[in-house]
C-alpha cells in the first residue's frame, strides 16, 4: 500500500469516527478552539522526533489521537507557512505509520472494526492471571456504572477530545470458556494526567469484559458500535483490581470527578489551551522533555496573546459533515 492509499484510509477512519461520535460539541472546548495555537508547533515538535526509537512513543491510541485531532492539522500550517513541503510531510506520515504499526498486531487504522493491540499468545497469558467470573443480572448494572465513572473520570482529566490519551478500549479478541465462544472487550483506564493537575493518583484499573452472541467493532476514535446493548450480553468479567475493590473506589472517585469538573469549569479561555498542550506533551513522557514542554507552552503564550480569543470564538461549533473533514483533515492539500 502506497502513502496516498494509507492517506486516504485514514481520512476514512477519521471520518467514520466522527460520525459516530455522539456529539458535535466537546467538553471543556472543541479541538480547534484549543490547538489552533499550538497543532504547527507541536507538529514541529514530533517532526524532531520522528527517527527516535519506536520504545520511546507512547502507545498507539495516543497516536492515533493525535492524528485525530491537531497533528495533521499542523502539517499543513507548516506547509501553507512554507516551512516543509508534500514530499516532507510523506516522509514524516510513511514514519509514523510505521511506529503505530508497531504499537499493535491489527490495522492502524481500524478499518476493519478490530483493535487488537495484543497476540493471542499474549491475550492468553493474561487471561490464566485473571479471576474470571460468571456474570449474575445484579452485576450488569454495576458492572457498566464503573466502566461509565471511569470514563467520567478520563475525561474530566484529559478532556473530551483527549480521552484516547487516558483510557484504550481493544479487541474483540475471540476467546472461549467452558465452550461458549465469546467475545472479549478490555478496557484500560491508565493515564488521570495526576501531575500536570497537581492531584492524588488515581488508581488505574483495567477490565476484562466477555460478550455472547453479539456483533462487536470499534472505531478509529475508540468508539464501540454493537448489535445489541452490550450490558445485555455480558456472559464473563474480570478486573484488576478486583471488582469488590472497584465498587469500594466509587465514592472517591464520583467526589473527584465532581471536583475536577469544577476546577476545569473555574478555568479561563486561556489556560485551558495551555491545559490541553499540557496533555498531549505529558503524553510523551519518553519523547518531551520537561525544557521542551515549557519552550512550546511560551510560544503558544505568546500566540494566545498575539491572536486573544479568535480561534476560541471561530470554532465554537465545529462541522463534522464527511466531505468537509476529509477537506480538513487531508495534509496533502494547503487549505481548509
Amino acid at each position: 500500500m502506497n502513502i496516498d492509499e494509507k492517506i486516504e484510509n485514514l481520512l476514512t477512519a477519521i471520518e467514520t469516527g466522527l460520525s459516530n461520535s455522539q456529539t458535535s460539541k466537546y467538553w471543556p472546548a472543541n479541538p480547534p478552539q484549543m490547538d489552533s495555537y499550538w497543532s504547527d508547533l507541536f507538529a514541529n515538535l514530533l517532526i524532531e522526533k520522528i527517527d527516535i526509537s519506536t520504545s520511546k512513543w507512547p502507545n498507539i491510541e495516543v497516536l492515533k489521537s493525535q492524528l485525530s485531532n491537531h497533528l495533521l492539522i499542523g502539517l499543513k500550517i507548516l506547509k501553507i507557512k512554507k516551512i516543509i513541503n508534500n514530499d516532507f510531510v510523506y516522509n514524516f506520515l510513511e514514519k509514523y505509520f510505521k511506529i503505530m504499526e508497531k504499537k499493535t498486531k491489527d490495522d492502524i487504522f481500524c478499518l476493519s472494526g478490530t483493535n487488537r493491540i495484543l497476540s493471542e499468545k499474549e491475550i492468553n497469558k493474561r487471561l490464566k492471571n485473571l479471576n474470571i467470573r460468571k456474570v449474575e443480572e445484579k452485576d450488569k448494572k454495576e458492572i457498566g456504572y464503573i466502566h461509565s465513572l471511569f470514563s467520567a473520570c478520563v475525561w474530566s482529566t484529559v478532556f473530551d477530545a483527549y480521552s484516547q490519551q487516558g483510557m484504550i478500549i481493544h479487541g474483540p479478541y475471540n476467546t472461549e470458556i467452558e465452550g461458549e465462544k465469546l467475545l472479549l472487550l478490555i478496557r484500560e483506564f491508565y493515564d488521570f494526567k495526576e501531575k500536570i493537575w497537581k492531584i492524588e493518583e488515581i488508581p488505574k484499573i483495567i477490565t476484562y469484559s466477555f460478550y455472547k452472541d453479539v456483533n462487536i467493532k470499534i472505531d478509529f476514535l475508540n468508539h464501540v458500535i454493537s448489535s445489541f446493548p452490550l450490558s445485555e450480553k455480558l456472559t464473563y468479567f474480570a478486573s484488576i483490581p478486583e471488582l469488590e475493590e472497584i465498587k469500594n473506589l466509587e465514592g472517591k472517585i464520583e467526589n473527584f470527578v465532581l471536583q475536577q469538573r469544577k476546577r476545569v469549569e473555574s478555568l479561563s479561555f486561556e489556560e485551558i489551551i495551555i491545559k490541553s498542550l499540557e496533555i498531549n506533551c505529558s503524553s510523551f513522557p519518553k519523547l518531551i522533555s520537561e525544557e521542551e514542554k515549557e519552550k512550546i507552552i511560551e510560544k503558544t503564550k505568546m500566540n494566545i496573546k498575539k491572536y486573544k480569543d479568535k480561534y476560541w470564538k471561530k470554532f465554537e461549533k465545529v462541522s463534522q459533515e464527511k466531505g468537509r473533514i476529509r477537506k480538513i483533515f487531508d495534509p496533502r492539500i494547503s487549505s481548509f
